[in-house]
């Protein structure tokens, strides 16, 4: 268990690692030419800045994955989303304890996540929001948190 946890709390930190290289590659996205004019729009402006982001994000994902974890970054309903999911299958106590610890490392890395989403929407004045899901290897949610900024 101690193992688990200080592979989450690792894990957190590469979360605002992730926000960091994302965030210092919005500006080549464009210019604030008005609202979009749809979600699909909206997704490829935030899949360039993904794409746009890609060298920075390939050393993060590497990281992500030496602690037992894929990292996918992409865009969905409008929304940033960065979906772990762990590569290990766990029972249902270790699912239940590991949600726990990632819930209180959401709540406190909020500040976090929401300079990252102000820094795109910058770029991406229409972005509806943040996600960071963590998903069992059998692709079910552990947690998941929405941030919006609102």
């Amino acid at each position: 268990m101690k193992h688990q946890i200080f592979s989450m709390l690792s894990l957190l930190l590469a979360c605002a690692l992730l926000c960091a290289a994302l965030t210092g590659c919005v500006s080549k996205i464009g210019g604030n030419d008005g609202p979009l004019s749809d979600v699909k729009d909206l997704n490829e402006q935030i899949e360039q800045a993904i794409a746009d982001s890609a060298e920075q994000l390939d050393p993060i994902k590497q990281s992500v994955a030496s602690m037992g974890m894929d990292l996918d970054i992409f865009a969905r309903e409008g929304s940033l989303v960065y979906s772990y999911r762990y590569t290990t299958e766990y029972d249902k106590d270790a699912l239940a304890a590991m949600k726990t610890a990632l819930d209180d490392g959401l709540a406190n890395n909020e500040s976090t996540f929401l300079l990252s989403l102000s820094q795109m929407r910058a770029a991406v004045p229409d972005i509806v929001s943040l996600v960071v899901e963590y998903l069992a290897k059998d692709g079910t949610v552990i947690t998941s948190r929405a941030y919006t900024g609102n």
